[in-house]
């Protein structure tokens, strides 16, 4: 990238976010599997390095694997490291933490201003409704998805328009959609960028089309194609309405105001209102592309079944961006110091609610003491092992939970293991004398 200023600044702000954020929510270095993770990592230990890779250069394609991105980090955590959550979580929290620091670098570039900069990525850095991004590795998928699509934009808004800047930028966008589908956004955002700061000219508009282009194919292929996550239904069925997308953006800004449930749809209109009005009137580029950036960059969670303010971890960037530019532009430099102050003080009240509010610590330290009982009781397990789960460690809604776990522990698919109450449910006999181990886990302690 070309250096349009002094790195001091900007590296120094990087440590001061890791620190910032370890200080806070540290924890999520050493954060424990959840069963997401163990259904993650299970698809990965079965599927093949050809296929993971193929599905990743060839983005479009479909495939019943959505986002092979995150399969590869688990993939390979597994092949080369085995089963422990050190390496993905140190892996996954640096990411976040770089995300963070990516928030500065991009709003210093548009908006020309360290302070709106240092607001944006201090909103971001630590926020309660991000916290799950932070400590569980089941995030990964957006925590990449938003690394490749804000790498692409600091390379395409920094970098000479020449040949190897727009393969870097193309490289960038594939991969943010092999994270994760909610990067659609992108070539709106690059084209945004170009109307705002250079005009329309024709020669620039290379990049938002083929992006686009890309954009096209992926939906058609990828997600909305055979097997795609598009056809799933459920928790994944649309319901296209300006009442839903309003319903989301109350939703969403609840969320990142910290007052959940609070903020109605008509609030919500009224907002979007305003800050379409105050970029209308105010020739103001950064609060601009900072209102089209949330209010577009929803869109694909708009219309799905509610999610948490982590499903719009790269749109909610739009909103502090806005945020930190108005008050940077409407307020004297003696505010921020202050505005400074009420943050961290505000930050450290809530250190009391960090991790023991987690709703995920009960079911991780659950599966960490059941791994450990497998591990101390059988270290080892000959392949293709028939084992017969007479009593269950997880309840029904985990479904096939200890399966995964006990395939990861001894990174073997071989492993043939078969729940007593499913294969009840299923009207199968079951004939005890077929296997060579039999388990128990009454109270919660392997028999």
């Amino acid at each position: 990238m070309r250096q349009t200023s002094s790195w001091t600044i900007p590296l120094a702000w990087l440590v001061f976010l890791a620190a910032w954020v370890y200080y806070f929510i540290g924890t999520g270095l050493h954060t424990g599997f959840t069963h997401d993770d163990l259904m993650n990592g299970h698809r990965s230990l079965q599927i093949s390095w050809s296929k993971l890779l193929g599905d990743a250069v060839i983005f479009f394609r479909p495939s019943d694997l959505y986002r092979p991105v995150g399969g590869i980090l688990y993939k390979a955590c597994y092949d080369f490291v085995g089963y422990s959550t050190e390496p993905l979580r140190a892996v996954c929290f640096t990411v976040a933490i770089l995300n963070a620091w990516f928030v500065f670098l991009l709003t210093h570039k548009l908006s020309g201003n360290r302070t709106t900069a240092a607001l944006a990525s201090l909103f971001y850095g630590y926020h309660p409704g991000l916290t799950q991004i932070y400590l569980s590795s089941g995030f990964c998928y957006d925590i990449f998805s938003f690394f490749f699509y804000f790498l692409g934009l600091l390379i395409y808004t920094s970098c000479k328009p020449r040949p190897l800047t727009y393969l870097a930028v193309f490289i960038m966008y594939v991969l943010a959609l092999d994270s994760k589908e909610s990067a659609v956004t992108f070539p709106v955002m690059l084209l945004l960028y170009e109307l705002l700061w250079n005009g329309f000219q024709i020669r620039r508009m290379l990049m938002p089309v083929l992006t686009g282009i890309a954009t096209v194919a992926f939906l058609l292929g990828r997600v909305y194609g055979p097997a795609g996550i598009g056809t799933l239904g459920g928790a994944y069925g649309t319901g296209v309405s300006i009442t839903e997308y309003l319903k989301h953006l109350a939703h969403f800004l609840g969320e990142m105001l910290t007052i959940p449930n609070a903020v109605q749809p008509w609030h919500a209109a009224l907002c979007a209102a305003t800050l379409i009005l105050i970029a209308v009137f105010r020739k103001w580029n950064e609060l601009r592309f900072g209102a089209a950036f949330f209010l577009v960059g929803i869109l694909p969670v708009a219309f799905i079944q509610e999610r948490g303010m982590d499903a719009v971890y790269i749109a909610a960037v739009g909103f502090f961006l806005c945020g930190a530019a108005i008050l940077t532009r409407i307020t004297p430099p003696r505010f921020y110091l202050a505005l400074f102050g009420v943050i961290l003080v505000l930050t450290f009240r809530r250190l009391d609610r960090k991790p023991r509010y987690i709703s995920f610590e009960e079911e991780r330290n659950h599966i960490v003491d059941i791994q450990e009982q497998i591990k101390a009781q059988y270290p080892t397990l000959p392949k293709g092992t028939r084992i017969l789960i007479d009593k269950d460690a997880y309840e029904e809604r985990f479904g096939f939970g200890i399966l995964f776990q006990i395939r990861l522990i001894y990174n073997d698919p071989t492993l043939v293991v078969h729940q007593r109450w499913r294969l009840e449910q299923g009207g199968e006999t079951v004939d005890r004398s077929s296997y060579q181990q039999i388990w128990s886990f009454e109270n919660n302690q392997l028999k």
